[in-house]
């Protein structure tokens, strides 16, 4: 099963990319029947539009995912253009494959297609930038909310700490403190965590052992 599974995604990723063969031989045939172009210019011809239709299609795939899955806050992508671009790149390859067959007249037509199509080729390109540039202040306002979030709760953390933690008039205090509440509390923390002294901790420490003993 997990042979065949990978199998078809084989074919299914390898598709696409043989799909639009026969359309640039068309293409090339065809340019090269009624409009009188060389061989290789026609091939160029047929390889430009499938490349491009391609692009195109590619393009309005990934602004229409964007479209579906994208929050209420985030800018609108250019759905409409990018269709219009599909349906160009259609009746494009309609016209240079079947049109040119059926209608004589259509030959002026026919040429008239290619500047059109460089048109629509810089289009998409702008479509491009102009969604990466999207993606790109999407992904960096996502991670400047995140960062303060993140911020915000340290603060609250912070702010929980210093409402449980009690004032002491002194460190000796804070430190007597800590020690009636944990007596075996090393003399490191005690530093860490009052900002004394060694010697002013060993100081107390002693003293509170002291008293200890005498209170036994």
């Amino acid at each position: 099963m997990k042979l065949l599974t990978y199998a078809v995604d084989v074919v299914a990723n390898l598709a696409p990319w043989l799909a639009p063969l026969p359309t640039a031989w068309l293409v090339a045939d065809r340019t090269t029947l009624h409009l009188g172009w060389p061989l290789a210019v026609g091939w160029i011809a047929g390889a430009t539009l499938e490349l491009l239709g391609v692009a195109i299609m590619a393009t309005a795939l990934d602004l229409w995912s964007y479209q579906r899955d994208k929050r209420k806050s985030d800018p609108d992508a250019p759905l409409i253009l990018a269709w219009a671009l599909v349906g160009l790149y259609l009746v494009a390859a309609l016209l240079l494959v079947v049109m040119l067959d059926l209608l004589d007249g259509l030959t002026t037509w026919a040429q008239a297609v290619f500047p059109i199509l460089s048109v629509a080729a810089f289009a998409v390109v702008g479509l491009r930038y102009d969604h990466r540039r999207r993606v790109d202040a999407i992904d960096q306002d996502k991670a400047e909310r995140k960062a303060k979030r993140a911020e915000q709760r340290a603060k609250k953390t912070e702010q929980k700490a210093s409402a449980t933690e009690p004032e002491f008039a002194t460190k000796a205090d804070h430190v007597r403190h800590l020690l009636e509440a944990e007596p075996d509390i090393s003399r490191l923390a005690l530093m860490s965590k009052t900002g004394a002294s060694a010697s002013y901790v060993s100081e107390l420490v002693t003293e509170h052992r002291t008293n200890g003993t005498k209170g036994e």
